[in-house]
């Protein structure tokens, strides 16, 4: 049967296995960050399964399937994205998304089928959905001023599945990085507490160390004020043209 590895036991430096998306979700999981359970579908088995599921190899639908059921056994909603190769996302992005809140078999397979549609190359991460309180972005650094100093937190109630909602609509924080002060809150009622904002910037912090470069990360805090992520992108802080 096809091997469809779990997040946390993904080998490292594989992004043409495992897209931009699987390979961060990977060395986050490793470096015992707080990714949400979840496998994914390689490169080179997602480059049999076009069209319909009775057209893939036999057993490559059963191991499929099989890993499904494996990750939901009591039927838990999952979020089905795809983990498109270096250099395609931002065209993917304009043309795809992510299949959310899926249950069942059948929901699994039919949103297996509308990301595979789009013809670039990508892996497929499945994971557990997380019930979320608010959602965010946090990069290491100010991307408007190139500020590696100062920590920027972007937050939204509910799910921040659309960036450009938590970009355009999100409440901003900013933080020192060395002292952790928070030294920009929007105006109340803040979603954030100062807390869950030094939390989520410890996370930016430490991913950033990881990947030995500036990251933006995807996160949420569930109503238990846990902290989850679900992307870990480098950023570029070159300062902008004046």
């Amino acid at each position: 049967m096809a091997h469809l590895p779990w997040l946390k036991d993904l080998p490292p430096d594989n992004l043409q296995r495992f897209g931009e998306k699987g390979a961060s979700l990977g060395q986050l999981a490793r470096a015992s960050f707080e990714v949400p359970v979840g496998f994914v579908i390689p490169v080179e088995f997602t480059e049999q399964m076009p069209g319909d599921p009775d057209s893939w190899p036999a057993d490559l639908y059963r191991s499929v399937l099989t890993q499904f059921r494996a990750l939901t056994p009591n039927y838990e909603p999952v979020a089905v994205r795809s983990s498109p190769l270096a250099g395609e996302s931002d065209l993917h992005e304009e043309q795809h998304g992510s299949r959310l809140g899926v249950v069942g078999s059948d929901a699994f397979m039919q949103s297996l089928v509308e990301l595979l549609a789009w013809p670039g190359r990508q892996a497929i991460v499945i994971q557990h959905m997380i019930d979320v309180d608010c959602s965010g972005i946090v990069t290491a650094g100010d991307t408007r001023t190139g500020d590696p100093s100062r920590i920027v937190v972007r937050a939204v109630t509910g799910s921040g599945e659309h960036l450009e909602r938590i970009a355009s609509m999100g409440q901003r924080y900013g933080v020192h990085r060395q002292t952790l002060e928070v030294v920009e809150r929007p105006t109340p009622p803040a979603l954030l507490n100062d807390a869950k904002v030094r939390w989520a910037t410890r996370a930016a912090i430490r991913a950033s160390d990881l990947f030995l470069a500036p990251q933006e990360l995807e996160f949420a805090f569930d109503y238990e004020a846990k902290l989850w992520l679900f992307q870990a992108r480098t950023i570029s802080l070159a300062v902008p043209a004046t």
